[in-house]
């Protein structure tokens, strides 16, 4: 497993020297997050799901690893948001949102790029998890922005449930889904046209990884940084593997689960927060440390636990 994150350092290692040696500058960035996140990854997420078999099983294991797990952690940090504020030293609305942040959401670049070096066949498993930490994770991480975030950049709740019904993502998500249920497929010529669109999208996303680090100037809430990129990257992966063993989940679907919790927090929780009034650079630090953190938790723990 170590082996297959050997590629992934090199490519955000390069992302990074591209991003300051200034070839990668804030416009080329912009244009790249673009062009992945409405173009390659919805191709690569339906490429995967649409030629897929899901049963039932699967997809029920993976609601109880997924999205029951972020929506657990998710609500009960919410819930003792005061004690965690105050045990950090007094933190405000804003920064305790871009903690949130950190523990519940998920870069998924991360976790398939790992599964393809590894030649893992999980992409399918790996797609609809994916798509089952979106939803929860985004619509708890708005929840909170607009309850404490300090409001002076939001769109308000039909604006956030709108902008989280037109993700790209989970677009995909529904038209790849529905192709596999169905029984359709895709069509030779489409699934060889977004076979080739996806194709690209890991390597480019690493090197988009890579240019967004931000670790210049840790901000004061450093230990509710290490507290949350320590539940995030160690605790959930335990739960889900614990969760896993005790239901009797399917090696495949409890390793799919098990990577995806792995994996750092989105890097699009940064515009996320600087939507909806978060501290963006707080966020910024969280999406920097975790993605360096996980290239050797990840590893460490795939190891470890996979083979139990």
């Amino acid at each position: 497993m170590f082996d297959a994150v050997l590629p992934l350092i090199l490519l955000i290692l390069l992302g990074a020297a591209l991003a300051r040696g200034g070839f990668l500058d804030e416009s080329r960035r912009r244009a790249m997050d673009a062009l992945l996140f409405f173009v390659l990854m919805p191709a690569f997420i339906i490429a995967r799901l649409g030629r897929s078999e899901l049963d039932e099983r699967a997809l029920f294991d993976l609601c109880l690893l997924v999205t029951a797990l972020i929506a657990a952690a998710g609500l009960l940090m919410l819930a003792l948001r005061r004690p965690i504020c105050a045990a950090l030293g007094d933190l405000s609305g804003p920064t305790f949102t871009s903690l949130l942040q950190g523990v519940i959401r998920n870069n998924f670049f991360i976790p398939f790029a790992i599964a393809e070096s590894a030649g893992l066949d999980i992409g399918a498993l790996l797609a609809m998890a994916t798509v089952l930490n979106i939803l929860p994770a985004t619509a708890i991480s708005v929840f909170a922005l607009v309850r404490h975030g300090d409001g002076r950049q939001s769109f308000g709740w039909r604006g956030a449930l709108a902008a989280l019904a037109r993700n790209p993502l989970v677009l995909a998500a529904i038209a790849g889904s529905a192709l596999s249920v169905s029984g359709l497929g895709l069509a030779a010529p489409f699934e060889g046209a977004l076979r080739m669109l996806g194709d690209g999208v890991l390597g480019l996303a690493l090197l988009a990884v890579g240019a967004g680090l931000r670790l210049s100037a840790m901000p004061r809430a450093r230990a509710g940084i290490l507290l949350a990129s320590f539940a995030k990257l160690v605790l959930l992966p335990l739960a889900a593997w614990g969760t896993g063993r005790m239901i009797g989940a399917d090696a495949s679907t409890a390793l799919a689960a098990l990577m995806l919790h792995c994996a750092p927090t989105a890097a699009g929780a940064f515009i996320l927060a600087r939507q909806l009034g978060g501290d963006s650079e707080t966020m910024a630090v969280i999406i920097s440390f975790q993605t360096l953190a996980c290239l050797v938790t990840m590893p460490t723990i795939l190891q470890i636990l996979a083979a139990q």
